[in-house]
C-alpha cells in the first residue's frame, strides 16, 4: 500500500511511502527447546506467519534478526542469559510480537576442562571422553555438541563419556548441561 501524508492544511508533505501488511506469527514449537546459558543455539522455530525480516526475542532481550527458511519455519540464536525459562516471540517489524507461545529453557553448564579424542567423523560416533569441573550428584546432566543435545553414556564425579552426533564438517563447542 502506498501512503501519502498530508499536512494539517491538506497539502500534500510526502508521498510513495509504502506500508506492508503481514500475516499475524503464530508460534507453535521450538528445536531444541533449551540450551546453554552462554547461547549460541540454533533453534528452529515452527509457525506460521514469518517474513524474511522476522526478529527473534528471547524474554526481554533485545530482539535479533532471525534466518528465514519459509513462512512457517525461521532459525534463531539463543542470545547469552541466566538460567531458567523464558518466552520466546518474533516479529516482523520490531514492534508487534507474537504472543505467549513455547518457551526456552537456559541450562547451566559445568566448566569443561579438556576432551579426547578432539575430532571425529562427520557421520559422528565418536565416544568423547570429557573432563569437568565437580558435577553434582544426583543431576541430570547432558552433553552438548554446539546446539544438539546428546545423552550421556557414562558419569563418574569429573569425567563423562558421549557420543558425537552426526554433523557437517567444521568446528563445535562442546559443553555439559546440569539440571538439578
Amino acid at each position: 500500500v502506498t501512503v501519502t501524508v498530508l499536512s494539517a492544511t491538506g497539502e500534500v508533505a510526502g508521498s510513495g511511502f509504502d506500508f506492508v501488511y503481514h500475516d499475524v506469527i503464530r508460534v507453535e514449537r521450538l528445536s531444541p527447546s533449551s540450551g546453554s546459558v552462554y547461547g549460541g543455539s540454533s533453534v528452529t522455530v515452527f509457525g506460521g506467519g514469518f517474513a524474511e525480516s522476522v526478529q527473534c526475542r528471547f524474554s526481554s532481550v533485545h530482539p535479533s534478526q532471525g534466518m528465514y527458511l519459509s513462512s512457517s519455519q525461521v532459525v534463531c540464536t539463543s542470545p547469552a542469559h541466566g538460567a531458567g525459562v523464558v518466552l520466546v516471540s518474533l516479529s516482523n517489524n520490531m514492534v508487534d510480537f507474537s504472543g505467549p507461545g513455547p518457551s526456552f529453557t537456559y541450562v547451566e553448564c559445568v566448566e569443561v576442562r579438556g576432551i579426547h579424542p578432539s575430532r571425529g567423523l562427520v557421520s559422528g560416533g565418536t565416544v568423547v571422553s570429557v573432563h569437568a569441573g565437580l558435577i553434582p550428584e544426583h543431576s541430570e546432566v547432558a552433553c552438548w555438541f554446539g546446539a544438539e543435545r546428546v545423552d550421556l553414556l557414562r558419569l563418574n564425579g569429573t569425567h563423562a563419556e558421549c557420543v558425537s552426533p552426526k554433523a557437517g564438517a567444521g568446528e563445535v563447542v562442546l559443553s555439559l548441561s546440569v539440571v538439578g
